[in-house]
């Protein structure tokens, strides 16, 4: 059996540390993917960059001087927010963001369909590249 290991996401957010404890879990990764929270970090990251990029590499920084490691990986997906809300699926922004290319908002898609095309799937994507050369 192998050695598991620790991955830290720099983030509270439930929902978005599922997504990728899911993605790296259908990899078969020995890591357990855990959130600031679950690691007993409540104390709010505070978002003062004027991109999500930046906040992200706020988050990052703060958590490599809480945790001590830091590693970001990025993904970007192009498209346009609906006037109305569509779907039932997802979470945040789901229901309104439709990517280039389709018909249908990221709530309108399967859990599948919308991890290989969104920016977090193609973040996560990344980080198993990463993990795998290790």
């Amino acid at each position: 059996m192998c050695e598991r290991h620790r991955l830290l996401l720099a983030t509270h957010n439930e929902h978005k540390t599922q997504e990728i404890r899911d993605l790296i879990l259908l990899e078969g990764l020995p890591y357990d993917v855990v959130s600031l929270h679950e690691m007993g970090d409540d104390e709010e990251i505070e978002e003062t960059g004027t991109t999500i990029r930046e906040n992200s590499m706020i988050k990052a920084q703060t958590c490599h001087q809480r945790h001590h490691q830091q590693h970001c990986f990025e993904g970007e997906v192009r498209g346009v927010i609906t006037e109305t809300p569509q779907g039932e699926g997802g979470f945040g922004y789901d229901p309104v963001f439709r990517p280039e290319g389709f018909d249908r908002t990221f709530a309108e898609m399967s859990e599948e369909e919308k991890n290989r095309i969104s920016h977090r799937g193609r973040a996560t994507e990344a980080l198993i590249r990463f993990l795998r050369s290790l």
